[in-house]
């Protein structure tokens, strides 16, 4: 068991730490050829074999092969391996507890509802859906436009922004295909929003960078110390704690209030 299921506590270390962190793991997808994006598969914490579609997790030790087209790997790994101390940094336990109900649905049922699929990629774009909501407050809107962003890619990454725009367009009862230009107007409303994000963006960015990469949001925290000083990617790597050096007896993921 990789965790304390009462406290959500990562307890276990990594399987093959060599690979704990993330470049060590993109550099092996060299020769991978499937349609899956290789670096998120890394994210998801995967390492190429190098034979066939082949994949293991450093973390947990699962092996996943025969990956379906355009498959979001964070999600395949919560329906393989529920437990995994890596995807429980990345995700959290709802977003595998939702992956996990989702792929029961699908298997029982010949259609499976596109709101589970919207409702993943809130999740996957946690940041970018709450940044959106303080513009939009239609929340159907906003689905929509979430449905239409994710139509080709399920797996796809959207910014705030996108949403915004997306959801005008909808408003308007444009098409979300038409290419007609927007007015002088919409462009200085657009430009004004974006900007305006941008910078609340950078405001809540700030204080709470990963202290390893500054690349990303820490969001685990260290047992028994306390700090909040990590991302996910970065936390599988350390030894000690990034700010007091303590000895780190578990991982709890943070969850923001936003």
């Amino acid at each position: 068991m990789a965790m304390n299921r009462n406290l959500g506590i990562v307890v276990t270390r990594p399987k093959y730490s060599k690979y704990a962190v993330i470049t060590t793991r993109e550099e092996t997808f060299k020769h991978w050829t499937k349609t899956t994006n290789a670096l998120e598969m890394a994210r998801a914490g995967f390492v190429y074999s190098g034979k066939a579609d082949i994949t293991s997790c450093f973390y947990c030790g699962i092996t996943l092969k025969d990956w379906p087209v355009s498959a979001c790997p964070y999600e395949q790994h919560a329906i393989a391996s529920p437990d995994c101390g890596h995807l429980i940094h990345c995700k959290g336990l709802e977003f595998i507890q939702a992956c996990s109900e989702t792929h029961f649905d699908s298997s029982n049922n010949d259609t499976c509802d596109v709101v589970d699929t919207v409702e993943l990629s809130i999740k996957r774009n946690k940041e970018a859906v709450a940044l959106a909501r303080e513009y939009v407050l239609d929340e159907d809107l906003l689905k929509r436009s979430i449905k239409l962003s994710i139509r080709n890619d399920p797996t796809r990454k959207f910014t705030a922004t996108d949403l915004v725009k997306l959801c005008q367009e909808l408003d308007e009862g444009s098409s979300y295909d038409s290419k007609e230009e927007s007015s002088e107007d919409n462009h200085e409303d657009n430009c004004n929003i974006s900007e305006d994000l941008e910078q609340t963006n950078r405001r809540l960015k700030e204080p709470v960078m990963c202290k390893i990469c500054y690349d990303a949001f820490a969001c685990v925290v260290i047992v028994p110390c306390g700090h909040l000083a990590v991302c996910s990617q970065c936390v599988s790597a350390l030894l000690k704690c990034a700010i007091c050096r303590g000895e780190i007896k578990g991982t709890v993921r943070a969850v923001m209030a936003v």
